[in-house]
């Protein structure tokens, strides 16, 4: 078909001037770091029953993952495999966006949950180490 091969010509005349197309998924490590439990133990009276992503009822042992900020909660295997492909909560769109991690309890030193981050201007994204970072999720723009 003539038409399948004008557009054919026309993605790879794309691919030469783009570059490869990357995809715009959530890092592993991110998706590694959200809260994870069983329905059981997350679940009180009045929360969603049914995932939101593969539409099936929790079981009372089923893995769960949930975004931080949004409080949307989903079968741990369903959120990690949107997040491959996504960088925001299926339900209501909040972004994931960086942050400082959070002192651990072994860590000597001053403790950064207060830390409002950096007072130069900035963003606020920018780690006190370079190269330490944690990723969040909540309402701010994504990443750039």
């Amino acid at each position: 078909d003539e038409d399948f091969d004008d557009s054919y010509d026309n993605l790879l005349r794309l691919q030469a001037i783009m570059g490869e197309v990357k995809a715009r998924g959530t890092p592993d490590d991110v998706i590694d770091r959200l809260p994870t439990s069983t329905f059981r133990e997350w679940s009180v009276t009045g929360t969603d029953t049914r995932c939101p992503i593969c539409l099936d009822d929790y079981l009372p042992d089923d893995e769960m993952q949930r975004i931080e900020g949004c409080e949307h909660w989903f079968h741990k295997a369903c959120l990690g495999q949107w997040l491959h492909g996504a960088r925001t909560c299926p339900v209501c769109r909040t972004s994931v966006k960086r942050s400082r991690p959070k002192a651990n309890a072994n860590h000597a030193g001053p403790s950064s949950s207060n830390d409002p981050g950096p007072s130069n201007g900035g963003s606020g994204n920018t780690p006190s180490i370079p190269g330490s970072f944690m990723w969040t999720f909540g309402p701010a723009s994504p990443f750039s």
